[in-house]
């Protein structure tokens, strides 16, 4: 865990700061870029460069399994929600015949998107096998299977953490932005597909761990990519062209006129920097994530929004869209009445504000504390906002504290009467949360998305540099966690005039 700043690599970020500066300032097929001037517009504290699911142009099929469960290491033997004769337990698609099975033809690639919850602070081996034989998998009534032979294990991959430190030791929820990339031919075409998902002991160089290895996997969609002649809808975002500036709230939309398949969804999508709400690592990135065992299969969230009739006509609510550095990307996702989706081309455009800025700070991931969760009372936990510019304070008009919880709520059943759970942000309290308060936080064992408005106080409070989040609590239950990449901030600021003209040809990016 890596707890203090270091020197040498704030001037290496200044180095490469300086160099992609003059990069952006060079003729790029024949046009300048122009570096946008004061403030600072949202960085990224960490990028996952790994196969991040669709992207424009991609043509293929879904075919989700919603139902939640356990996952538990051998030395979870004995604890309450882990059975071991339900390890490794098949989950299928499909067993209903008349719903839609898996079809391989003239397909390209496949990958399984996971949604799961990173679980007690440590368990080891998320992993994932496709179809493997039963005989593999020989049980032992009444106790642990002894073995698993010739089983070919896929790893979830996980979000990225400081260099040398584990993400396993880190608390994480990652909602269908986990790609576990598939063989096409392991997939069985018309049959039932099975898949089994396993979990280790928990590693004992985290901190915090308590012989008890279990994680959650939510839901999962396996999906299948097609090659242009699989019958596709297609369509085009009409009311914006690359290079255009957008305002606040703009109208964006999607033509399908001449599809050669009828519409059944669109979804709108933007690629821009965010806080990290789908918990993969990565902040700038297409913005969206699925949560179906909530919303059912298929289920996507926390992007531009979604028509299921036309016109498909669009308003973007960028009240807390951070201002960008980069050009903002649009893609479209359309549904057919067949069931496959198709990208469309991306537009690529330039956020212009007047009068506003919205601007997100984040933990440094080097700061990141493992196993940031508190209970019991015993300790009060920090982690260092970083804040950029001189005055944050000035011009400050609101402001929000966002982060990614589980057990956010504790279960009061379960808990005495003075149970008290406190969040600050420079010693001004955000949160105080007893029993029967109106102000509480995430959801009962379960994840839930903090997004807080701020007093005046605690923006008065705000600093350049590091400003102090602290957490704490003496409920006896489950402790309240807070998820990869940590706790954020998002304040609005007036009287400014953002205008980012970075727009890169489409054959450069």
């Amino acid at each position: 865990m890596h707890q203090t700043h270091h020197t040498h690599r704030h001037v290496l970020s200044l180095i490469v700061f300086v160099g992609m500066t003059i990069a952006m300032l060079a003729p790029t097929d024949g046009r300048f870029v122009a570096v946008a001037p004061q403030p600072v517009a949202a960085k990224e504290p960490a990028q996952n460069t790994d196969n991040n699911g669709f992207g424009p142009g991609d043509i293929y099929r879904e075919y989700p399994f919603t139902s939640r469960t356990d996952e538990c290491g051998q030395d979870a033997v004995g604890r309450g929600s882990c059975n071991p004769n339900s390890r490794w337990q098949e989950r299928r698609i499909y067993e209903d015949p008349d719903r839609a099975q898996i079809d391989t033809t003239n397909a390209v690639r496949a990958e399984m998107a996971v949604e799961f919850w990173g679980g007690h602070v440590g368990t080891a081996q998320q992993q994932v096998a496709v179809n493997p034989d039963p005989a593999n998998f020989t049980g032992n009534p009444g106790g642990l299977p002894p073995g698993i032979n010739n089983v070919d294990w896929l790893t979830i991959p996980q979000p990225r953490v400081a260099s040398g430190e584990k993400a396993v030791c880190y608390f994480r929820q990652v909602m269908g932005r986990s790609i576990v990339p598939l063989e096409v031919g392991e997939l069985r075409d018309d049959q039932r597909n099975t898949f089994r998902f396993r979990a280790g002991n928990q590693d004992r160089e985290c901190q915090g761990t308590f012989s008890w290895g279990l994680y959650h996997i939510y839901s999962f969609i396996v999906r299948v990519y097609y090659d242009e002649t699989v019958p596709h809808p297609t369509g085009r975002i009409a009311s914006l062209s690359d290079g255009a500036s957008i305002g606040e709230n703009p109208s964006i939309s999607v033509d399908t006129s001449g599809s050669p398949v009828p519409i059944e969804q669109v979804d709108l999508i933007a690629k821009y920097t965010d806080f990290d709400w789908d918990g993969n690592g990565t902040y700038r990135e297409w913005q969206y994530r699925f949560e179906q065992q909530i919303f059912g299969a298929g289920a996507i969230r926390r992007h531009i929004g979604s028509r299921t009739e036309a016109p498909y006509t669009f308003t973007w609510d960028t009240t807390w869209v951070p201002d960008q550095d980069q050009p903002i990307e649009l893609m479209a996702r359309l549904r057919g009445t067949n069931g496959v989706y198709y990208m469309t081309p991306a537009v690529s455009v330039n956020l212009a504000r007047n009068g506003r800025s919205v601007q997100l700070f984040t933990v440094d991931r080097d700061d990141m504390p493992e196993n940031f969760g508190v209970r019991d009372g015993r300790v009060r936990k920090t982690a260092p906002i970083n804040i950029t510019g001189s005055n944050p304070r000035a011009n400050a008009t609101r402001g929000q504290l966002i982060m990614s919880t589980w057990a956010g709520q504790p279960r009061y059943s379960e808990e005495s009467s003075n149970i008290s759970t406190e969040i600050k942000l420079n010693e001004q309290r955000i949160v105080h949360t007893t029993p029967g308060s109106s102000n509480q936080i995430g959801r009962e064992y379960d994840y839930g998305d903090v997004e807080l408005d701020l007093s005046e106080e605690v923006l008065q409070s705000l600093r350049q540099g590091n400003n102090t989040f602290e957490m704490f609590s003496n409920r006896k239950g489950h402790a309240l966690e807070v998820h990869l990449p940590g706790p954020a901030l998002k304040v609005e600021y007036g009287g400014a005039v953002v205008t980012y003209d970075v727009y890169l040809p489409m054959s450069v990016r």
